[in-house]
């Protein structure tokens, strides 16, 4: 038995070596796979294995043990490592029932420099985010595997590799944090941005009702004309100079003007909703614009007297904190075919163009009467040359025929 033991403790291990297996930077650490072999076990196979390692040769740490049958290869993983380090490390075996441990000669690894990582938010958010001018932001960040982290664009310095920063009285523009943080293993940057918008305060949004007529190819105009039977056009657009919520279009139109059905729409897209009765718009946000347009058919000619009629167009556009309106005026001609004109007198000069319009009116007759006269006379004579022509037409044609019998009379 003391032989075996002896052989045992001579050359018992042989080390294949170490492989690393890298796991991402979030775990904290690297796992490493340790790999031993047993070439002898000395005529007993019952055999309980182990490794042994740490950061310097005192090998502070142990492996689980394991039970092994026998000559052959054995593996332990050992976990939390870290980057860029060296680790020192040897394999152990005794049999189960003896104490007669043999350790093979210590072995190092060097674990993999990973490279840095870095993680920079704003008020909590990985996106950019918009605020008002003079307010404040949260800068916060985390990093791994660094040693060092610096901060440019617009702030400064070192930085801790990980911590919180609150960056006050922003003024107007668009404001760039970058965060870079370097390792062993090279270096990191993560960029966030802040758009700083100006504070105009709660303003009245702007609310312009234009028209066009389709029917006539005019353009939109804050008063167009029209002819009864023309189709319009209408066009509201409301502009929020600064937000507005739970905002409602009310559109009451006129008695004469029918809205086309299914021709509402709201930026283009048909949109259902009874103007009359309200539609709702939603939220606004500061310099956002929405643009709502309708057809109307205006009735024929029965429902508008002779002249002009003006049809005036409001809108009323209500939000919360107030309300605001826009207006457009439909100009609808309806014109009359007058049969004749009547002038009462009015002293010397009617006098003096009655004077002059009875001789005229004379004249004219005198000259339509001789007209008239002259081309029934050329009719006549016209009539008497067509008389002629056929009388002496007719004459030849006897003399003809006479001559014709008296040539057949003689033979």
């Amino acid at each position: 038995m003391a032989e075996r033991i002896q052989k045992l403790n001579k050359g018992l291990l042989f080390f294949l070596g170490t492989i690393l297996i890298l796991i991402p930077a979030l775990s904290f650490g690297i796992d490493a796979t340790l790999y031993g072999e047993v070439t002898d076990d000395g005529g007993d196979p019952n055999l309980l294995v182990w490794f042994e390692y740490g950061e310097n040769s005192s090998l502070d740490y142990q492996t689980q043990t394991q039970k092994k049958h026998g000559i052959g290869e054995f593996t332990a993983t050992i976990s939390n490592l870290q980057s860029c380090k060296t680790y020192y490390y040897r394999a152990c075996v005794k049999h189960e029932n003896q104490n007669d441990t043999s350790c093979g000669e210590i072995k190092t690894f060097t674990t993999k420099c990973e490279g840095p990582s870095v993680d920079l938010k704003v008020n909590g958010k990985d996106d950019s985010v918009t605020v008002d001018e003079g307010t404040s932001v949260t800068l916060s960040w985390n990093s791994f595997n660094a040693e060092r982290c610096e901060a440019s664009g617009d702030w400064s310095g070192s930085k801790s590799l990980s911590g919180l920063e609150v960056v006050s009285n922003l003024t107007l523009g668009t404001k760039t944090f970058t965060l870079t943080c370097y390792g062993k293993g090279g270096k990191a940057q993560d960029s966030i941005s802040v758009f700083v918008r100006k504070v105009l305060g709660d303003q009245t949004p702007t609310v312009e009702k234009l028209a066009r007529n389709l029917s006539q190819g005019t353009g939109f105009q804050k008063t167009v004309s029209a002819k009864p039977g023309d189709v319009l056009e209408f066009q509201i657009k409301i502009f929020a100079n600064s937000e507005m919520k739970n905002v409602r279009m009310k559109d009451e139109g006129s008695e004469k003007m029918k809205i086309r059905e299914n021709s509402l729409k709201i930026n283009g897209i048909p949109f259902l909703g009874n103007l009359k009765e309200g539609v709702n718009l939603g939220n606004l946000r500061q310099g956002e614009t929405k643009i709502v347009s309708y057809v109307i058919d205006l009735p024929g000619q029965e429902s508008f007297g002779y002249g002009k009629t003006d049809l005036t167009n409001t809108v009323k556009v209500h939000f919360d904190g107030g309300e605001t309106t826009g207006e457009c005026v439909v100009s609808v001609w309806r014109r009359e075919v007058l049969a004749s004109a009547t002038q009462a007198p009015t002293g010397l000069v009617d006098n003096i163009l009655s004077s002059l319009f009875l001789p005229s009116i004379f004249a004219i007759s005198l000259v339509f009467t001789l007209k008239e006269k002259i081309l029934k006379f050329e009719e006549f004579l016209e009539k008497r040359k067509i008389e002629y022509r056929t009388f002496k037409a007719q004459k030849i044609l006897d003399s003809k025929i006479k001559e014709h019998n008296i040539k057949k009379w003689l033979q």
